[in-house]
């Protein structure tokens, strides 16, 4: 039996599905989730209540990332598409497309210049106020998981166990 249909769950979690991906604010006021509904879901851990569901996802959220310093959601979706949301207004920005399979996870810095990583083995920089992006070729599988390091450099990994390290200088890997 699903743990989340019923009986050990608490009342408000029933029926929910998965979760697969989670992000916190800075000060820990908030957390965000997302998971197997398409949801975009934000709790207070003040009142430890749910708060909102962000909708607009049409597969899994695969992936989500608070933008440093500000109260901006990104999130990643099998659907192929990255998210970006607005936790101040509880709202929906903009949609960012580009990759050509699913996009499995996201993280951005203080900048507005998310990285995501795909199903089509591609890492993406994100321009989101140029509306542009950047991509980088260099995983011979699915990459699965990325990580800002610094305003110019981050890194990446894939499903054939490789881990790349990238600037935004350079369309290849600096390190593989």
């Amino acid at each position: 039996e699903d743990a989340l249909a019923g009986g050990n769950a608490p009342k408000w979690a029933r029926g929910r599905r998965g979760v697969l991906a989670l992000a916190a604010s800075e000060d820990g006021r908030l957390v965000v989730s997302g998971g197997a509904d398409c949801c975009v879901r934000v709790w207070d851990t003040r009142t430890l209540q749910h708060v909102r569901c962000l909708t607009g996802h049409r597969k899994e959220v695969t992936g989500l990332a608070l933008r440093e310093g500000t109260n901006e959601v990104f999130s990643s979706s099998n659907d192929r598409s990255v998210r970006m949301w607005n936790l101040d207004d509880m709202a929906y920005v903009d949609t960012l497309f580009g990759h050509q399979a699913a996009v499995t996870s996201v993280d951005c810095g203080r900048r507005a210049r998310p990285v995501t990583t795909g199903g089509d083995r591609t890492v993406r920089l994100w321009k989101v106020q140029d509306e542009t992006h950047l991509i980088f070729k260099g995983h011979r599988a699915p990459a699965d998981c990325c990580r800002v390091l610094s305003g110019a450099e981050f890194a990446s990994g894939a499903q054939d166990g490789s881990l790349a390290l990238w600037s935004h200088l350079k369309k290849r890997p600096i390190c593989v």
